[in-house]
């Protein structure tokens, strides 16, 4: 897997990352999915994203089954401090939501969690991993290509019936649509964004 990693600094990451007192924690268990949305929460909040409520990733779990799987790392104190939630859709492992909170990703929490996630795509038959969607700017972007991933292009449009038909109409995105909320919504207490946000997502996006 490590020499599958294009990057020299990141093949280099990734080793570091696998000396680090950290566990991995392999599951869909309600604990793990309740220390998966406490960090879900945590993200979407700096993200300046109003997060979806627990009960949509209950129901996700509840209709994947098995192939809904979340791959975490857990620290010596055995918090879990990083994780992946997959979903497995005919041959390909879907990366679905990736969440560290910022001050772990310098102790390469996301390469541990990374390296195992493709580990299990390959023990589990898997042919492919889908690392998902990111903008083609900054270090996600870079993190994955890195990895080895392969950018495909993602086209956003909608079409529009014109006097000729229908047009197709290129869509903003919600982050560029609420730029200037966002920032406000990132400084606002956890008490506010944990518990409003859920309830007003729906009519955000």
């Amino acid at each position: 897997i490590i020499d599958s990693v294009s990057d020299s600094r990141k093949r280099s990451y990734v080793r570091k990352s696998l000396k680090e007192s950290y566990e991995v924690v392999i599951g869909n268990d309600s604990k793990l999915l309740s220390d998966f949305y406490a960090l879900y929460l945590d993200k979407m909040r700096s993200f300046g994203t109003p997060p979806h409520p627990f009960r949509y990733f209950s129901a996700i779990r509840k209709a994947f089954g098995d192939t809904c799987t979340i791959i975490a790392a857990r620290d010596s104190k055995g918090e879990v401090v990083g994780a992946m939630l997959c979903m497995g859709i005919t041959r390909m492992l879907n990366s679905m939501w990736f969440v560290v909170p910022a001050d772990h990703l310098k102790n390469l929490v996301g390469y541990f969690i990374e390296y195992h996630v493709m580990e299990y795509a390959i023990t589990h038959g898997y042919s492919s991993f889908n690392m998902g969607r990111c903008e083609k700017i900054g270090g996600n972007y870079d993190f994955k290509v890195g990895m080895g991933g392969k950018p495909v292009p993602l086209y956003r449009y909608k079409f529009e019936l014109a006097s000729d038909g229908y047009k197709c109409v290129e869509v903003r995105t919600s982050k560029e649509k609420y730029r200037s909320q966002a920032q406000v919504w990132a400084k606002l207490p956890p008490l506010i964004t944990d518990n409003i946000g859920p309830l007003i997502r729906k009519w955000v996006y």
